[in-house]
């Protein structure tokens, strides 16, 4: 007896698979990058639009470690207050406990600033003093040195606490 012969498939079959087979390896073989790319600018408008300006950040006032302290008798006084979450309350120091609240406006704000450190310097007040709470945003003290500098005073000095 013969070995049975197996069943041969016809040369078309076989070419179908290897074509199949080809096929399915060159598509494993490169990949595709349009979700990666997809997937990356998401992410990138994500942390775009969720950013957080912090330019209103805190400051915490250093301890003068150093320096000649000034007289606030012999400077114009300028104070801010932060009450709440609205812009500070200025108030111009006069004497020892006199205080008097400088407007919220900011055009009449610079204004009374400005004829306050001219002023001082008429009397003999060449000093600025600008004194902030520790609540104040530093954006706000910012603003206040802006318009002592348009003043151009002697010496602007920023309140710190003293070292014990």
């Amino acid at each position: 007896m013969l070995p049975e012969a197996r069943p041969q498939a016809p040369k078309a079959k076989l070419r179908r698979r290897r074509l199949a087979w080809r096929r399915r390896s060159d598509s494993d073989d490169e990949i595709d990058f349009t979700p990666m790319i997809d997937v990356t600018f998401l992410l990138l408008i994500y942390f775009c639009v969720t950013e957080v300006n912090d330019a209103g950040s805190k400051l915490k006032l250093p301890i003068a470690t150093n320096g000649a302290a000034v007289s606030e008798l012999q400077a114009v006084v300028f104070t801010l207050e932060q009450a709440d979450s609205t812009a500070p309350a200025l108030f111009l120091e006069e004497g020892n406990s006199e205080r008097q609240a400088l407007p919220t406006e900011s055009a009449a704000q610079e204004e009374q600033v400005m004829t306050a450190v001219r002023a001082g310097a008429a009397n003999g007040k060449s000093d600025v003093i600008i004194q902030a709470d520790r609540s104040t945003l530093f954006r706000e003290v910012n603003k206040l040195i802006k318009m002592v500098s348009a003043a151009e005073p002697g010496q602007l000095h920023l309140a710190v606490v003293e070292e014990n």
